[in-house]
């Protein structure tokens, strides 16, 4: 995070942001505070430079930060995040997003949603 401050990159920051706030809150050890300043920042920088795609992860995360209705994050993540990723091609964070919503769906006992999700990785090798 601080190198993005001693050469600015916005896209870099950005992705800082967002996986700073992302791992604190898989960690359940931070300061919600900080979270937030972090948060605005990134949705203001976001909208500065109209990237659409951390707007979205922003918006996600919080929701995680204020432990807002989880199905609303899944449900967000499902219905226009990921469709939004697959529109750019942007692998590495489909990747990491899909793996996420697998984990809800089978803790969620949405077994046939987890298959479904899971089968796109093994097809592939299928043929």
């Amino acid at each position: 995070m601080d190198q993005c401050e001693v050469n600015p990159n916005p896209p870099l920051k950005l992705s800082a942001i967002r996986g700073y706030v992302h791992s604190c809150l898989n960690l359940d050890f931070y300061n919600k505070q900080n979270l937030r300043s972090l948060l605005d920042d990134g949705r203001w920088l976001a909208e500065q430079i109209q990237n659409k795609t951390y707007q979205y992860v922003f918006y996600m995360l919080d929701i995680l930060l204020e432990d807002k209705d989880i199905e609303d994050y899944y449900l967000f993540l499902e219905i226009t995040f990921l469709p939004h990723l697959h529109e750019l091609g942007n692998n590495t964070l489909i990747s990491l997003y899909e793996k996420e919503l697998f984990q809800y769906y089978r803790n969620s006992s949405q077994y046939e949603k987890a298959c479904r999700l899971a089968a796109k990785y093994f097809e592939p090798l299928i043929h």
